[in-house]
């Protein structure tokens, strides 16, 4: 009786990508939905510009596309003076909150593997 072993090795660390990168995707997507109600609205520019990016192998950038985004997350003093306006986070908060979905949100992508 002869037994014959395929592998099937390249077809799994393919499957096992896709499912980390949707995974991903997934995770970023639900923090910039979580951000966006936590913007402060002027112009509403801010708050249409949460993104993110693939940053590399499995890796994303999330942000925000304005240049004062930053001084609204960590607060600033403003033309050097001595008046230091607050910091106003929105996307700390929102990875807070999302962050402990990440188990679920990896099974909806990764399901009976």
């Amino acid at each position: 009786m002869k037994v014959t072993f395929t592998h099937n090795r390249e077809k799994a660390q393919k499957a096992l990508r896709e499912a980390a990168n949707a995974t991903l995707d997934d995770f970023c997507e639900d923090i910039n939905d979580n951000a966006r109600p936590r913007t402060p609205i002027d112009t509403h520019l801010m708050k249409s510009s949460w993104d993110y990016v693939e940053s590399g192998d499995l890796a994303r950038t999330v942000g925000n596309k304005t240049h004062y985004a930053y001084y609204n997350e960590f607060g600033f003093h403003p033309w050097g003076g001595t008046k230091y306006i607050p910091p106003r986070p929105m996307l700390q908060p929102a990875y807070d909150e999302v962050g402990p979905k990440l188990p679920d949100i990896a099974k909806k992508h990764f399901g009976n593997m």
